[in-house]
């Protein structure tokens, strides 16, 4: 490895991660991505022990090498990332390139990402290195969970529910009520314990919280004057808003669009501090009605498959690299009868975040 050139390594659990690059940004933007969440940091160079290689570079000329090997086949072209890329299967490995000129070379537990810009080169290798340790955990016996979880005194309360049911909302409003620190707010994994518990870790993204929960908890200034700043995945029609001090809820069909926050912006933006593991001792449904006045009841319906991200879920980014090792049915069996034997809530919620924090504090 040239004296330019940098490596950050990722840990998870029991597993690691290598990501090697030629440049100082994306070495940056790997450690801002995973750090908070996961443990990563710069390390020497060509060290050992690591599960899955990364090599992220700015390099055009093996950027073109790659697009002329795939224009040269017989190439499919797959929807990633919401854009066209080409994709062949040859000799092992798998290539591929997309619209927003990165290049792929995946093969087992090595992947190569190249390209021309920073920014898109340092968000395919969080991406695909998340991807690689995620088939890993799902092969060690953890489920990717459709929940949001805050952890206290290591004890995890855990939210689910679908697309606008209040994950998110709860979570932030919990964290406020009770001191606790957000372990995820849409994804997180779970495995079985042989002594009946679960226990949980983070899924390291971006968070999108929507125009109306940033107004209402009174965070809405905050993200405003850091608009610059936010994850690249924000889309113009937020940045702009964010600009005229717009509140209105901005959606494009059935999909709200939202700021997207990186998650050392959860805690440096709006006081949030985060989580990195915890065992669950109380599960919540969480639901958003501005009618009522909020209201915890017991119970609440069973966890099973559809709490889980698999096909349909997963369709921004396909599995097109086969690092995506799928979830044993034993783990998911087991994770979902330990969850389904744990305490359950059922949590109404108003749009005064007053009252909401007033009730969740009783969770404490």
């Amino acid at each position: 490895m040239s004296v330019t050139e940098s490596e950050v390594r990722i840990d998870i659990a029991d597993l690691s991660a290598r990501v090697r690059t030629n440049d100082h940004d994306v070495a940056q933007w790997v450690c801002r991505y995973f750090g908070q969440w996961w443990r990563a940091g710069r390390t020497l160079a060509d060290t050992i022990g690591h599960d899955v290689d990364v090599t992220a570079r700015i390099d055009p000329a093996r950027f073109d090498e790659i697009a002329a090997r795939v224009n040269e086949s017989d190439h499919d072209t797959v929807l990633y990332a919401r854009k066209d890329m080409r994709l062949i299967r040859t000799d092992g490995e798998i290539l591929g390139y997309g619209e927003d000129h990165v290049a792929y070379a995946v093969s087992g537990d090595r992947v190569e990402i190249v390209g021309t810009d920073t920014v898109t080169v340092a968000s395919a290798a969080c991406r695909l290195a998340r991807e690689a340790l995620r088939g890993l955990l799902a092969a060690s016996g953890w489920v990717l969970l459709h929940a949001s979880a805050v952890v206290r005194d290591d004890r995890a309360a855990l939210a689910f529910g679908t697309k606008g049911s209040g994950k998110t909302a709860v979570a932030l409003q919990l964290v406020t009520a009770t001191g606790g620190a957000l372990l995820a707010n849409d994804r997180v994994f779970a495995r079985a314990n042989d002594t009946g518990t679960v226990t949980v870790a983070p899924w390291p993204a971006a968070a999108a919280i929507g125009f109306g929960l940033l107004d209402a908890a009174d965070w809405y200034d905050q993200v405003a004057a850091a608009r610059d700043e936010l994850h690249p995945s924000t889309t113009s029609a937020v940045l702009d808003a964010l600009a005229q001090r717009d509140r209105a809820p901005i959606r494009q069909g059935n999909r709200e669009l939202k700021p997207q926050l990186y998650p050392d912006q959860l805690t440096g933006l709006l006081g949030i501090p985060l989580a990195t593991n915890g065992t669950v001792d109380v599960v919540l449904f969480p639901s958003i009605d501005a009618t009522r006045n909020p209201e915890l009841t017991e119970g609440g319906r069973q966890i099973g498959a559809d709490d889980t991200f698999s096909g349909k879920e997963e369709d921004r980014y396909p599995n097109v690299f086969d690092l995506r090792t799928p979830e044993t049915d034993h783990a998911s069996t087991a994770v979902f009868a330990a969850l389904n034997a744990l305490p359950k809530l059922t949590v109404a919620l108003g749009h005064d975040t007053r009252a909401n924090t007033d009730l969740l504090g009783k969770l404490s």
